[in-house]
């Protein structure tokens, strides 16, 4: 992009990067939004989750593999997205936006470069990539960020993939022999 102005009477002109989506694009967690994925791998790679409440910078997503319901509760800040409570088990939308915290797990957090480190409660997670090109059965999405998850004292890795305007549209979990993940295949953002 060229940006161009007049100062004194002299045209000056300098080339800018286009603005950086932040961290709450690549997590949109608006009041109804549904995100379906298919699965390979295992019986509950398959999902779907939705937001089903949502109040300041707190959103409840509820996920339901088919063979159980959990409900999450995220913190989405102007650095990092956090998970901050979970439940599993939970058959009922009743709101958790204000139940007591029992995880503090950064799901996403800036600067959104590649090598961004940070510890969650079981892995250490490092954005690997930005600004790539991504395929899943909901469509090609651009601008996407990749997260490479690896859990301490395992072979188990994990790879989430992170869409502008989207959120989550892809994971990946290997052990090195066996590969298990999930696909968004369709998306409909709420009101």
């Amino acid at each position: 992009m060229l940006v161009a102005g007049f100062v004194g009477g002299i045209l000056i002109a300098r080339a800018s990067k286009p603005a950086t989506p932040s961290v709450a694009e690549y997590f949109p967690a608006i009041l109804g939004s549904v995100w379906d994925f298919e699965g390979h791998g295992n019986e509950y790679a398959s999902y779907i989750r939705t937001v089903v409440h949502r109040a300041g910078e707190k959103a409840q997503i509820e996920v339901n593999n088919g063979g159980t319901v959990t409900g999450e509760v995220y913190r989405i800040g102007a650095t990092e997205i956090r998970q901050v409570y979970f439940t599993g088990e939970f058959y009922t939308r009743e709101s958790l936006l204000d139940a007591k915290e029992n995880r503090q797990d950064i799901v996403l957090k800036a600067p959104m470069v590649p090598g961004q480190k940070w510890v969650a409660s079981q892995a250490t997670k490092t954005i690997e990539q930005v600004g790539l090109e991504v395929t899943v059965p909901a469509g090609t999405f651009k601008q996407v960020i990749k997260v490479l998850s690896v859990q301490q004292g395992s072979t188990w890795r994990g790879y989430e993939y992170f869409a502008p305007g989207v959120g989550p549209i892809k994971y990946e979990y290997t052990d090195g022999t066996d590969t298990i993940s999930s696909l968004l295949k369709s998306y409909k953002p709420g009101k």
